[in-house]
């Protein structure tokens, strides 16, 4: 094991620590965002997906092959990272609404 293999494992746990801490604010937004009650259960199915995916990497699901496994354990984060995002600007959006809304009432 060399160094560079060292700093991929270090690599990896900085993304799930990164996940783990971006998968709750996920649900914090989720939870406090004014949208349809359709669109949070869409975005709740999107937080179990990779919640479920977590579980199986965990559990030997993906034990097929080396690529497989590092898919997953990068995949996963990424997926983490692109539902912040994706919830950031969509709170973002209905943030202007509400204040283009109440502007419009004045």
């Amino acid at each position: 094991m060399g160094p560079e293999f060292v700093a991929l494992i270090y690599l990896a746990i900085g993304c799930w620590v990164l996940a783990a801490i971006l998968a709750l604010v996920n649900l914090i937004i989720l939870a406090n965002i004014k949208i349809s009650q359709r669109l949070k259960k869409t975005h709740g199915v999107v937080f179990l997906v990779y919640l479920g995916f977590a579980i199986a990497l965990f559990a030997g699901g993906f034990n097929q092959n080396f690529f497989t496994v590092a898919i997953a354990v990068f995949g996963i984060p990424i997926m983490v990272a692109s539902h912040f995002v994706y919830l950031l600007c969509l709170r973002r959006r209905v943030r202007v609404q509400d204040k283009d809304e109440r502007s419009d009432m004045c």
